[in-house]
Order: structure tokens, then sequence, then C-alpha cells
């Protein structure tokens, strides 16, 4: 009745080295405790355990029949595993956690103000899970073990997983705290889960080597599933996965701050993530956010933009991207029919091999027909010879859209669009694919010429961009116009949605008498950029850097 947050995850096993034994305190603790018979590798629904270690956070027990099974040499072994665990938790888990997501219940119905972690043998498939009915006492839930408890599988505790696992059940049990106990309200499943996986990240816990974690295997299970929905939970690998590299993506963007905000909203689901990105005074939406994701996946390019990448180490360009193998050859029209989930996306490439003179029928073009209206517009990713990729957008009208790339098969190889449910439900669609010879009379083009200095922003969206250098650089706050005595309000140019496309997005300012170059995040926060080296690595250029006044350098933290 109580039972959520289940995980359902096969690892290879992976040797942790134990350099120092610490053992079990001559007055160990023994407690009985319920478990969750499901998950319980023997159908228990209760066992004794002894705690083997207590930390400064928390105290960490190991059932009793697995452990008086052991030899002493295993037991000290035992031991040691789960005093680095307990190390690790107090040093990163627990207190990046409480940080940004706020704390457990303290003291919990027990008195007791650190967590209880128990360790007991699970169907392999599981990871650890964490009981909503341990917050009750038991006049009211009589299996309750009136504590905050976390429950790992023994099986897995010498791997790595185990600790991301203990931070991700973790975010639970602060986020009931926060949300159903001090706000009355219960978190949507599916953002429950993606905070979660985020906590993973916040923990600090994917910094180091990426092979045999748990991030390892969530890379390679969304890759080989991309169009898996982000808000219709199931509980699958596929689900976990997408959560976590969505996690990922609002992290690079937002930083920890989005998902402090997305906890102390009494709002939940779409409507507290954008209530997180107003409070970061973000123009953004989730709706926004989701899609500028789905066009990440498959560019994932930060010289394009910061948009359309990732920043942390593990997702460069080489390493995560979604791929096609041969792609899809056209030479002859073609129509397809499929279906999306709510908040999922589909990524169709289309190739072309390049001549030396253009094709007569150089013009690429897709229709689309939906069965509601799922978005205001379809991404599409042109990839011309020798350039960076330009991203555009095929505006939705009456559930249909058309998208055209021009020399297709001259300077462009390859298109790939990306059309992405934005309702909470499934709907159907059509796609057609066929060569022109031009593109049709009242077809809107996507490239605008714009003058260098120039303020613009596109017809219906808030956002105002100056534009230098063949940049795009957004201005965060209405004062910082007034901080200059050359802008003037009445000069923003109004453009057709997509133009800015075809620029890059530049974040990167230096105040006019100070050489060192700082990074701009969307919470008005500068960081010193403080080699070339880490410059260069982040994917700027030099030409990308503008000069600002020192009002504006100032207003930035």
């Amino acid at each position: 009745m109580n039972k959520v947050n289940k995980k359902f995850i096969i690892f290879a096993p992976i040797v942790i080295l134990v350099l120092f034994f610490v053992a079990p305190p001559a007055d160990a603790q023994t407690a009985t405790f319920f478990v969750d018979s499901e998950f319980d590798s023997l159908g228990r629904s209760s066992l004794s355990a002894t705690q083997l270690v207590e930390g400064n956070s928390g105290m960490f027990y190991v059932e009793n029949s697995y452990y008086n099974s052991l030899s002493s040499s295993q037991r000290a072994n035992l031991t040691n595993v789960v005093q680095d665990i307990s190390n690790v938790f107090d040093a990163q888990i627990y207190s990046s956690l409480v940080s940004v997501f706020g704390s457990p219940r303290l003291p919990d119905l027990s008195g007791n103000s650190k967590i209880t972690i128990l360790f007991h043998t699970m169907q392999q498939s599981v990871g650890g899970y964490f009981q909503s009915g341990d917050q009750f006492p038991r006049s009211q839930v009589s299996n309750s073990n009136e504590r905050n408890i976390l429950y790992l599988n023994l099986k897995q505790i010498e791997q790595y997983h185990t600790k991301e696992f203990l931070a991700h059940e973790l975010q639970h049990l602060i986020n009931y705290n926060q949300k159903n106990i001090l706000k009355g309200v219960r978190e949507e499943l599916w953002l429950n889960e993606l905070m979660s996986e985020a906590a993973v990240f916040i923990a600090g816990l994917n910094e180091g080597a990426l092979s045999g974690t748990n991030l390892n295997e969530r890379m390679r299970t969304f890759l080989d599933s991309p169009n898996t929905s982000v808000t219709n939970w199931n509980g699958t690998n596929q689900d976990y996965a997408t959560a976590r590299i969505f996690a990922r993506y609002m992290l690079d963007q937002y930083g920890t701050a989005l998902f402090a905000n997305i906890m102390q909203t009494n709002l939940t689901g779409i409507a507290a993530v954008n209530h997180a990105l107003t409070s970061l005074s973000s123009p953004r939406n989730f709706n926004d956010v989701f899609r500028d994701w789905t066009i990440t996946n498959v560019l994932n390019n930060c010289a394009v933009s910061f948009t359309y990448c990732y920043t942390h180490k593990h997702f460069t360009h080489d390493n995560f991207l979604i791929t096609f193998g041969s792609g899809t050859s056209i030479g002859t029209s073609s129509t397809t029919n499929g279906t999306m989930q709510a908040y999922s996306a589909r990524w169709i490439q289309y190739t072309r091999d390049i001549n030396n003179t253009r094709p007569q029928d150089h013009v690429l073009e897709i229709e689309f027909l939906f069965s509601s209206n799922i978005a205001s517009s379809v991404p599409y990713i042109v990839y011309v010879e020798g350039q960076l990729p330009r991203v555009f957008f095929a505006p939705i009208i009456s559930v249909q859209s058309r998208a055209y790339a021009e020399d297709f098969g001259f300077t462009v190889g390859e298109v790939v669009v990306v059309p992405s449910n934005q309702i909470n439900s499934t709907i159907s669609f059509q796609y057609s694919v066929e060569l022109l010879d031009s593109v049709p009379e009242g077809a809107q083009s996507a490239q605008v010429q714009l003058p260098e200095g120039a303020m613009v922003r596109e017809i219906g969206l808030p956002q105002v961009y100056i534009i230098k250098n063949g940049y795009k650089r957004w201005i965060q706050s209405p004062e910082i116009i007034d901080m200059y005595g050359h802008l003037r309000w009445e000069d923003i140019v109004e453009v057709p949605v997509g133009t800015l496309n075809d620029y890059a997005t530049s974040n990167v300012i230096r105040f006019a008498l100070d050489p060192r170059v700082y990074r701009v995040s969307s919470d008005n926060t500068k960081i010193w950029i403080m080699t070339e080296e880490e410059f260069l690595a982040l994917g700027y250029k030099f030409d990308m850097v503008y000069e600002v006044n020192e009002r504006e350098f100032n207003f930035y933290d």
C-alpha cells in the first residue's frame, strides 16, 4: 500500500579494494525491521539485523541471517565496505542533498536524527527502495518501522551503484517530508524520480570514471531507446534512463537552484518546474526546456549554442549523441505514420549524397500532420557542408507543419527533424517527404540578415538578444538595457520565429578594463574562466566575448 520508488536494474559486480578493517562495536544494536516481501529474496515481511556502522548521518544495518553465515574475514570485509559507504554518505551524499533539497523529518518518529539504512538480500534486479508507510505511526500503518529508513540490496553492496542508489532513495525520503508532510502535496511520480536521478549528480557520485557506474548503464539505455516519455512513468529501465539524462541537461542549463526551487514550491509536476524557472528569472518554460533537450540529444554542440549541449564531462559530443547508422537516403517521396506518447520525441534523419552541381530537385520538403496541436513548432537541423549545423523551427498551424531545406544534395547532405509531443496525451502523426525544385511561394524563410549590434526578439517570445560577430547574447534582465545610453526599447526588432537559430549563443563577457573572461549563467551569476585551456575546452571562441560596462559587470553576482 505504501510502497513506492522501486528499482529494477541488473548490474555486473565491481570489487571494492578494502585497505583497512573496522570491527563492529561490541555493543552493536540488533533490531527487527519490516521489509517489502515483494522485493525480499526469500519473500520475508520482517527480519532481524545488526548495526555494523554508525556515522554522523546514518546508522547502517545488515540482516543477521546473512551476516551470521559469514566467516570472520568475510565479516571484516563487509564491515569495511559498509564503513566506506557511511563515509561517502557523510562527506558527500547527505550534506549535498540536504543543502539543495532540504532535510527529511528530523527527528523521525523514533526520536532519532540519523537515517537508518538497512541492507537485506533482495531480488537481483532490485537496487533499493523507500516506503512512505515508515513515516506513519504503527497505529496507522501496521508494518511501519516508524523511522527514516532506506532499504538497499545486500547482494549489490560491493558495487559502486549502491552509493548511487543511496543518493537516489535519500531524495525520495526528503521529498516525502518537504512535499507530503510540510506542504500537503504529493509530487508527481515522474518528477520525483527525475529529482532522485538528479540527486546522484548533486551528490558528486558521477565525477570519476564512467566505467562500471549506473550512469554508464543509463546513458547506453537511453541511446538505445530515446523515444521514452518523460512524464509517463512505468518504472522501466528506459524510464530511469530518460529521467537521468533529462536531469543532467536541466542541471547543466540551470544548476542545482532549479531543483531547490522545485522542492520549495507547493506546486507539483510541470507546474512546479515552470514555477522554478520563473524563480530563476528564466524566460523559458518546461515545454521550451523539453524541446531544447530533444534537440541537444542529436546535436550536443556548444559551438552552435549552449542551449543545445551538455557541459558535464561524461556528456561530450563524441560520447553522448543519438546516431542513425546508415540514415535514410531520400530519392523519392514517402509517407510514414506513427504515434508519440506525452512528452516524448522522434529523431528522423534524411541524407543525400553531395554533388558538385546543385540538383534541380534540391529542396527537401517535410510535411507533418498531427492528431492534435502538440507544440508551437517542429525543430529541424540542417547540416551544411563545412559549416556549423543550423537549427530551424517550422511552425505548427492547425495541426500541420512544413519544413524546407534548400541545397539538399549540393551543400546539404543531412537533415534531422525532431518533432516532440508537448501535451499530456498520446498522439498520432503522419509525415511525408518530397524533393522539390523550389520552395513554394509564401513559405516562410528561416534566414534573415540582421545588422551588427541589433536588438532582436522573435515574434511572440519575450527574450531580447544583441547580435554581434554572428553571435546572439541574451539580455537577461530589462535593467541591462537601461545601463547603456545607446540601447533603446523602441529599437528592438521583431523577427519570425526561428530566425535567431542561425546565430550561436554567447554567454561570455569581460569588463572593458579587465582581461579576465567570465561565463554568465541563467541565474545572473558570473563564473571566471581561469585559463585559456579551460576557455577553449568549453567550446568558446575569442570572438564570442562581449565587452560590458561596469554597471552590467557588477549586476552579475
